[in-house]
């Protein structure tokens, strides 16, 4: 998020009493993520990993947020907190999914 999540919101709750989201753009999302993506693909291919995505949970076709109505979805900048990761929970629904 390039910023501290919880520190932004805080500030900006406090100081004018805005819920304005934390969020970077998806563009800047996939620029940011570019050699990690890449690295996980790769491991997908050649172990057979299976890539959990979080995004669509975090994400809409422009922006990729760190809070959702004020409350912070990371405990720093790149970290999910407790609430980020009762969000993305769903994914490891696919996890356990029987075959």
């Amino acid at each position: 998020m390039r910023r501290n999540v919880p520190k932004v919101t805080f500030k900006s709750l406090s100081l004018n009493g805005s819920k304005n989201p934390v969020k970077i753009t998806v563009k800047e999302y996939d620029q940011r993520q570019k050699l990690a993506l890449k690295m996980q693909d790769q491991a997908a291919k050649r172990c057979g990993a299976r890539i959990l995505d979080p995004l669509p949970y975090l994400c809409d076709s422009s922006y990729c947020y760190g809070t959702i109505d004020g409350i912070p979805l990371y405990y720093d900048d790149d970290h999910p907190g407790n609430y980020g990761a009762e969000v993305i929970s769903p994914i490891y629904d696919e996890v356990f999914k029987r075959d």
